[in-house]
């Protein structure tokens, strides 16, 4: 759906918010980051969002990937990206914050969330309480895999 000119992307996710279509990507290079692409048609073609740049700018190059967002329950859009640079039971995601997509302006939110231990390289779904109580009380660490 996408093919950038001056390097490989990988782990591409898309959401629809408001009739438009935004899809995060890890780019291999120019810049080693994530970025965010927008289109009006699932399609394309897709122009970059020069607001997310902007808003990544503090975010290490090389050390990001696999992007997932959620939308909140308050409207907000949760972005987590997976710290590759640290080991499994050390931070994982690491989430990112915006009022909605389109403002692409997204901020780095660590003490929003707490996690049991660094999850890494997943996706988000839908579970119930009595799912979520059971998950909470598993302990094997990610190494243990």
């Amino acid at each position: 759906m996408y093919q950038k000119e001056d390097s490989g992307i990988i782990d591409s996710a898309m959401y629809e918010e408001d009739g438009s279509y935004y899809m995060f990507l890890k780019s291999e290079q120019n810049p080693g980051k994530i970025i965010l692409m927008v289109s009006d048609d699932i399609t394309g073609p897709f122009k970059r969002a020069d607001t997310f740049d902007k808003s990544m700018e503090n975010v290490e190059a090389g050390l990001y990937e696999a992007p997932t967002a959620v939308k909140l329950v308050d409207g907000r859009w949760c972005l987590f990206l997976d710290f590759y640079g640290a080991s499994a039971e050390g931070q994982g995601y690491v989430p990112f914050i915006a009022d909605n997509l389109a403002s692409g302006q997204f901020v780095r939110s660590d003490q929003s969330f707490r996690f049991p231990y660094g999850f890494k390289h997943g996706t988000i779904l839908t579970i119930t309480m009595e799912e979520y109580e059971r998950l909470k009380c598993f302990q094997k660490k990610p190494s243990e895999y």
